[in-house]
């Protein structure tokens, strides 16, 4: 369809932690149509400080990605289908900037995409602006992709 929806807001890790990831809702009543995310960047509200700035941030179709300290990013869950993460440390090397993004191509959204994220420390804010094209797709196949999603939600 090549229409392009961009979300973004400011949450913190400890938003995410008391009152579960940050739901965007995308569903709107139709098999016919999903929404692919092309970009997902986070990054720190401030900047000051060696670490004030990192973050880190992953999307899931799911609300039930696991997120604790040893095991946030996991490539193996199928639900989570980006990951982003930036380090604005004064002394980290990298120079601050939005960081690195990592996007599994073969993601499509029918329902809605939930945002997790992680900071040095849970009262920090952490911003996210995520870009997703929207896409016409078969009947047969938004019912096939929602299926798969809930499917994997039970295991």
């Amino acid at each position: 369809m090549g229409r392009i929806y961009t979300a973004r807001g400011q949450l913190s890790e400890d938003e995410s932690e008391t009152y579960g990831p940050h739901r965007i809702l995308l569903w709107d009543g139709r098999w016919d149509t999903a929404w692919k995310v092309i970009s997902f960047r986070v990054f720190g509200a401030s900047s000051g400080g060696n670490t004030t700035g990192d973050a880190m941030g992953k999307l899931c179709t799911s609300d039930r990605c696991e997120t604790g300290p040893g095991d946030f990013f996991n490539a193996d869950d199928p639900r989570e289908i980006a990951w982003s993460q930036n380090s604005a440390s004064l002394d980290s090397g990298a120079g601050g900037g939005f960081g690195e993004q990592i996007i599994d191509r073969d993601n499509f959204i029918i329902e809605d995409l939930w945002v997790y994220m992680r900071g040095v420390s849970d009262s920090q804010d952490i911003n996210y602006v995520i870009e997703m094209e929207q896409y016409d797709i078969t009947d047969w196949e938004g019912a096939m992709l929602m299926a798969r999603d809930r499917a994997i939600d039970v295991v």
